[in-house]
């Protein structure tokens, strides 16, 4: 957000929980201009040996990193399930690299994790997920996860020429349907950038739903991403209180420059 803001960038990708929170404080820099991709199987909460259900979390100790989309997962999961996450659990702030640990010393009793953590959990001795990101309604009204990661446009790289914009954002999605074609070539690109083996690269692309251009309108609408957003900015307002307001997020929207 600060590369885009300052100018050092023209175009980025950042979890919807941020961008809401960048948006509160009035930061108009930047355009949200659509959504590339959703996640399967990547985040949850895993439960310890004496923990076999959510319900089962009520009084015992829920570690997460405090502020990431774990928190916000974590909540709609244990609502969902008649529990309050923040009058109903012990809540314990713990990195996310040493849940696997705290989980395995006894530290807590169940760990709200996203992958690689949220694998590595699910490999400890009695460890099982008791609750999925695909379990909330948000997948099966939206297609989504509540914290999905949208694609952000450099206001000044926008205004400066629009039909610019545009055309980048079509090249971006035809770059999207390459991602999406599963060619042979793909993984041992991604590897080429991201210093991993292309096996493990091509293990990782399995839990995405790659987005088109033409997806876009969708998204862009109350059926998709904003059915999503007003949920989240309501918890980041009136439960979470980490924002002064609600942003009136539809206000940072370009949808022309995603759609014909």
């Amino acid at each position: 957000m600060n590369a885009i803001a300052s100018g050092n960038a023209q175009f980025g990708s950042i979890g919807l929980v941020g961008v809401l929170s960048v948006m509160a404080q009035g930061n108009k820099s930047f355009y949200w201009v659509g959504n590339q991709d959703q996640s399967q199987g990547a985040e949850g909460i895993v439960g310890g040996p004496n923990v076999k259900s959510i319900a089962d979390l009520k009084g015992k100790k829920l570690g997460m990193q405090f502020g990431g989309s774990s928190e916000l997962v974590d909540y709609f999961l244990l609502k969902q399930a008649g529990l309050d996450l923040y009058k109903d659990v012990q809540l314990i702030n713990v990195q996310q690299s040493q849940l696997p640990q705290a989980l395995s010393q006894g530290l807590i009793d169940a760990a709200g994790a996203y992958a690689p953590e949220y694998d590595r959990l699910q490999q400890l001795p009695g460890a099982k997920v008791i609750g999925a990101n695909e379990d909330l309604f948000f997948w099966t009204k939206f297609g989504s996860t509540p914290s999905p990661d949208v694609l952000l446009l450099s206001k000044s790289f926008v205004d400066a020429d629009p039909a610019r914009a545009k055309r980048f954002m079509k090249a971006y999605f035809k770059a999207v349907d390459v991602v999406r074609s599963n060619e042979p070539e793909v993984p041992a690109i991604v590897a080429k950038y991201t210093k991993q083996e292309p096996p493990a690269v091509k293990d990782g692309m399995t839990r995405f739903i790659w987005r088109t251009y033409a997806d876009q309108k969708k998204i862009l609408s109350d059926q998709g991403l904003f059915g999503v957003a007003d949920f989240v900015a309501d918890y980041l307002s009136d439960v979470a209180k980490k924002v002064p307001e609600k942003p009136k997020f539809r206000e940072w929207v370009r949808a022309d420059l995603v759609t014909d």
